[in-house]
């Protein structure tokens, strides 16, 4: 995962794509996170180690993915799309998802980077509102 947070440093071409090295990280976080909800166990029933969490923009790509899918039908749909579900399957199974993705730890000396969780359930609209 450190390669990929340092290819801005080390790949010029990035700079025509993205407007800052923030903006780099937050969409490889928010790519992860698509790649973490839509991954199954392996064979042997571990999940795939949410790698966003290494990122140091996770936190804001974490609160902006979740935001976009519960405030916009829409969004929720091609992120269901994206991963080869249907919109009602996904909202279905997001539960499940996020418990298997939100349990990976990485280990005890990165224990700082386990903070980004996905939240349950997927409320349409945010507590408190």
């Amino acid at each position: 995962m450190k390669y990929v947070a340092e290819l801005w440093r080390n790949e010029p071409h990035l700079k025509d794509f993205f407007t800052s090295e923030k903006d780099y990280q937050f969409a490889v976080a928010k790519f992860l996170m698509v790649v973490a909800l839509a991954a199954p166990p392996s064979e042997s029933g571990h999940p795939l180690y949410p790698g966003y969490r290494l990122l140091p923009q996770a936190t804001r790509a974490m609160s902006s993915l979740c935001s976009r899918m519960a405030a916009s039908e829409s969004y929720l749909e091609g992120i269901a799309q994206a991963i080869g579900e249907t919109t009602a399957s996904f909202r279905e199974t997001w539960s499940e998802r996020v418990k298997l993705a939100n349990s990976v730890g990485l280990g005890s000396q990165h224990f700082l980077h386990d903070g980004v969780q996905f939240p349950d359930p997927l409320d349409p609209e945010p507590p408190g509102w």
